[in-house]
């Protein structure tokens, strides 16, 4: 995994990220496409076509390098 990112400061749209529940083995990883500062989170667009909020609080996130 890459460095780990802690807020929406860390990110830029187009990104490519990976994302789990803190305390959860479940990751997924995906590219960001919105990020919301002033509520500490972003969207990401997953490689499985979903697309999730990813908030600061809930998440461990880390940078990733594009598929």
């Amino acid at each position: 995994m890459g460095d780990v990112i802690t807020s929406c400061t860390d990110l830029g749209i187009g990104e490519w990220v990976t994302a789990g529940l803190r305390g959860c083995r479940v990751r997924f990883a995906g590219r960001v496409t919105g990020l919301f500062p002033a509520l500490d989170l972003f969207w990401v667009l997953g490689e499985d076509g979903l697309r999730r909020a990813v908030d600061f609080s809930r998440f461990e996130v880390h940078r990733a390098a594009a598929p």
